[in-house]
């Protein structure tokens, strides 16, 4: 199943490298290739909004490859497990992006 997320920054070309890393070495671990799709972005009182779009097979990677760590996560809802999850990894590698369910 596809997961979109919207992505929010405040320094959008450097965070956009950032997240673009971040995803790579993603699709990597779980050996992938074109697991995902980032939208244009939107600007609004000082903030950039784009969307992150995780591919099947990139998202079912990460669910196996960090299965232990999602396991853990305190919140009950498997899509909130994975936001989470989202969002340490990126702030892990230095991208200042916030990260939350596109609905």
């Amino acid at each position: 199943m596809s997961i979109m997320l919207q992505l929010s920054s405040t320094n959008y070309t450097a965070d956009r490298l950032c997240v673009k890393m971040a995803l790579s070495h993603l699709e990597t671990l779980c050996k992938t290739h074109g697991g995902y799709a980032l939208s244009e972005p939107d600007e609004m009182a000082g903030w950039t909004f784009f969307r992150l779009i995780i591919k099947p097979d990139l998202h079912e990677g990460i669910m196996k490859e960090f299965e232990d760590m999602l396991s853990k996560s305190r919140w009950s809802s498997p899509d909130v497990k994975f936001v989470s999850f989202m969002q340490e990894y990126f702030s892990a590698r230095n991208c200042n992006v916030k990260v939350k369910i596109y609905a």
